[in-house]
This record gives C-alpha cells, sequence and structure tokens, in this order.
C-alpha cells in the first residue's frame, strides 16, 4: 500500500494551493484549485493508498485508506475523521470524495467530480513517482460484525453471563459473516473470466535518443515536434514569466532540434520531399522561438522551483510544463527526446504504441507578393501536395534571424541586383540602337 498527503500550501502557488506529495519525496506529484478535485483526480487512478489530508487552516483533518479488494475486484473506502484535529464532518467528507457510507464508490458522482478537474498541474509521472520500496502496512478499522463478535466473546468469558444464549449468537453471526465471504467469489470468478479474454496485451511507447533512429524517421519526428511546437506557443497570448532555468531547458530542446535540422539538411541524400519538409520544419521552429522570446520572460524575483515555471496545456487538457512537453515528441512506438536516456531528466508517460498517419500543413515563408505553398505531409507516406494561396504582403522583421535564414535573404538580395543589372543593360542596349538608327553615332 502506497501512503500520500493532500496538503494546503497556498504560499507555494496561491492558484493551485493543494498539492499531493509524498512525504518522501521532494517535490509534490500535482497541484490543484481545490481539496476535492486533489482528491478525486488521485483516487481514479486506482492505487491501493494510505492518504493523509489537511483543511484549509493547515490542519489534518481526516484519513482515507482505500483498498482493492482481492475477491471482488471492487475499491473498498474507510475514512477517518474523528480521530484529527480539522473538525471535518464525517457525511459531508464522504459526499466531498464521493464514497457512499458503505464504504464503496459512488461511480456515478465520482465521474461528474473527475470531469470537473479541468485546471490543474502535473508535476510527475504517478507511475514511477512513488518510492519502488514502498509497502505501507496500516491497521484497519474492524467492521461493525468483527466488533460484535469480540463483543461476545467478552461476554462469554463472565461469570453471570447468559452463555447459552451468547453462544447461539456467537455461532449465527460467525456463520452470516462466513457465508457473505464465500457468496462473492463465485460471482467474481465469471466476470474475472470475461475480463481475461477481452483484454488484449498492450504494448507501451519507449524511449529513443533521436539520433538513433534512422535519417528519414528523424525527419519526421522533428515535423512533429515542430507542429507540437506551434501548438504549445500559440497558447501564451499574453507575456509569461519564469525563471531562468526553466527558460533555458526551454531553449536547450529547441537548438538541440535546429543543429538536427542543419545537420540533415546538409548531409541526407534521400528523398527531395523530405529535403523540402526539412526547410519547412526549420522555418516553423524559427517562428516558434521568436514568439517565444517576445512572450517568455525571466523574472529574477521568482523561486526556481516546479510550480514556478511556465505549463500549458497538452493534448488531453493537463497542465504541464512547457520545458517537459517541449523535451519530447512521440512518432509511432518512440518517445522521441534529444539527450540519451540517462540525461533525460522527465517522466516517460505510459500510452499505447501505436502507427498513424498524421497530415501536417506548414506556411512557406514569403516576401512580397509572393505566393505561399501548403504543404500537406502525411508523416509515414511522405507524399507533398501543394496548393497555391495568394496572401497579403508580409513586412520584414528587424529582429535578428537565425544564421541559415540570413543566408537565404542574403541570397535574394543578389537575385534583385542581378535582375536590377540585367534591365539596365537591356536598357544600354535599346538606346544604343536607337542612336544609331537615328544616326547620332
Amino acid at each position: 500500500m502506497k501512503r500520500l498527503q493532500c496538503l494546503y500550501k497556498p504560499n507555494k502557488d496561491e492558484n493551485y494551493p493543494w498539492a499531493l506529495k509524498h512525504p518522501k519525496v521532494n517535490a509534490p506529484l500535482a497541484l490543484f484549485k481545490t481539496r476535492k478535485d486533489a482528491m478525486n483526480w488521485f483516487l481514479s487512478l486506482g492505487y491501493d493508498c494510505a492518504t493523509w489530508f489537511q483543511t484549509d487552516k493547515k490542519i489534518w483533518g481526516g484519513l482515507l485508506i482505500s483498498e482493492k479488494e482481492p475477491t471482488t475486484g471492487e475499491f473498498e473506502y474507510e475514512l477517518n475523521v474523528d480521530k484529527f484535529d480539522g473538525g471535518l464532518d464525517y457525511k459531508e467528507t464522504l459526499k466531498e470524495l464521493c464514497i457512499h457510507t458503505e464504504g464503496l464508490r459512488n461511480l456515478n458522482e465520482a465521474k461528474k467530480a473527475l470531469e470537473e478537474v479541468v485546471d490543474f498541474k502535473v508535476l510527475a509521472d504517478h507511475e514511477t513517482y512513488f518510492p519502488a520500496d514502498e509497502d505501507l502496512k496500516i491497521e484497519r478499522k474492524k467492521s461493525a460484525k468483527d466488533e460484535e463478535i469480540e463483543r461476545l466473546l467478552s461476554l462469554l468469558n463472565e461469570s453471570d453471563a447468559d452463555k447459552e444464549l451468547l453462544q447461539r449468537k456467537l455461532e449465527l453471526l460467525q456463520a452470516r459473516q462466513a457465508s457473505e465471504k464465500q457468496s462473492k467469489p463465485e460471482v467474481v470468478k465469471e466476470v474475472k473470466t470475461v475480463v481475461e479474454k477481452s483484454k488484449p496485451e498492450i504494448k507501451l511507447v519507449k524511449y529513443e535518443f533521436i539520433n538513433n533512429l534512422s535519417e528519414e524517421e528523424q525527419i519526421k519526428s522533428l515535423a512533429l515536434y515542430a507542429k507540437k511546437v506551434e501548438k504549445l506557443v500559440a497558447q501564451l497570448e499574453t507575456k509569461q514569466e519564469t525563471y531562468a532555468q526553466d527558460l533555458e531547458e526551454i531553449k536547450v530542446s529547441l537548438r538541440f532540434t535546429l543543429s538536427k535540422i542543419r545537420f540533415l539538411d546538409k548531409d541526407f541524400n534521400g528523398d527531395a520531399d523530405f529535403k523540402k519538409l526539412l526547410k519547412l520544419v526549420h522555418n516553423s521552429l524559427n517562428n516558434s522561438i521568436e514568439k517565444i522570446s517576445e512572450l517568455v520572460v525571466v523574472n529574477p524575483e521568482l523561486e526556481a522551483i516546479p510550480s514556478k515555471a511556465l505549463y500549458v496545456r497538452n493534448c488531453c487538457g493537463e497542465n504541464l510544463r512547457f520545458s517537459e512537453l517541449a523535451s519530447y515528441v512521440v512518432l509511432d512506438e518512440y518517445h522521441v527526446g534529444f539527450v540519451e536516456l540517462n540525461e533525460y531528466k522527465y517522466a516517460i508517460f505510459a500510452q499505447e504504441a501505436k502507427k498513424s498517419s498524421k497530415f501536417l500543413v506548414f506556411d512557406w515563408p514569403v516576401q512580397n507578393n509572393e505566393v505561399v505553398t501548403n504543404v500537406v505531409v502525411p508523416v509515414q507516406e511522405t507524399v507533398i501536395v501543394e496548393e497555391e494561396v495568394e496572401v497579403e504582403p508580409k513586412e520584414e522583421t528587424e529582429e535578428e534571424k537565425e544564421e541559415d535564414l540570413l543566408e537565404e535573404a542574403t541570397a535574394r538580395r543578389f537575385n534583385y541586383w542581378g535582375i536590377f543589372l540585367l534591365a539596365m543593360g537591356y536598357g544600354i542596349l535599346i538606346t544604343v540602337i536607337i542612336l544609331q538608327a537615328l544616326n547620332i553615332i
């Protein structure tokens, strides 16, 4: 059995004051706006766990033990608030946790409560968060039948008790308790058989350093990554503050991908479509880096702790650190990262490994009245479909570009000068012909 604490810490993050934290782990598992959100989110994960929780006065309010009954497969819950100083009402707390008075979960209410948990921060992967060697043994509260049996046994030892009557009551109670325990496995056996037949083997993604992939797989990964970063940056509608180390961790991943693109652009000798895709990915990442530089600023007064980092939502709507989401991309069965596995410091989230085709649309960089080409790239087939769309002229930015974009701009200026000089040459030639025709020269 695991253990966890639900702590009220508004001084750490006033917007997410409720923290789920293991007492022997430095950082919290996740942060929430309310205790109800925190507890119901964790209960949905399905752990055998003893969870101590506080009140909004930072006083211990109670203990909730959740444990799966091996014969039925159902979770049973035991709540204790009487032995704590928080002064919580037993029935109200059961209602908050969506638990029946009989100790079982109110599944309908639990589902509604979980759907309302939409604004929170996940700081670690729950599958790797808890200490591996922990196995908490906790004394469970005795059931009403157990307590009644103990009381009858105690009375039997008294000399003036009606032993015949007490013995009959005791035998009846023990027989009822035994019949309840024996009746459960018969129903469960049928259900268990059905589950085993219908449960497929699920293959999970595994971590892979991008340099270990083939060149085409590397380009596909970079294309998916560039589009992923575009979506993350799109969430930064206003200026955001973070601490220096957090911003640097974001930039480390982006700088590595840019250097990888330059390397592939130089050395890749495969399909021309992949070469064109590299150009699009390069342009996309440069645009994302510019926007990050404009919208994310370092606040030297911020404490360098995970709760003060820059957060955005992932595809599932969970609040996660930008630096963590920018540290990888999923390609088929791979969790593709930009460092070796022993250097990767973030969680590798458990998810099903599956192959799928994804169409990515990138904008081609243009100037003046040129045409934008929307390139639709299915990641697996790598087919390119071009569609011309007229666009308004773009204003040139005065900000410093990446070295390769600067080279492209320089090349364009040389083209303009070439056209200009060619036009002058034609003008001079026509003038000479006219002057000769008029016998002036």
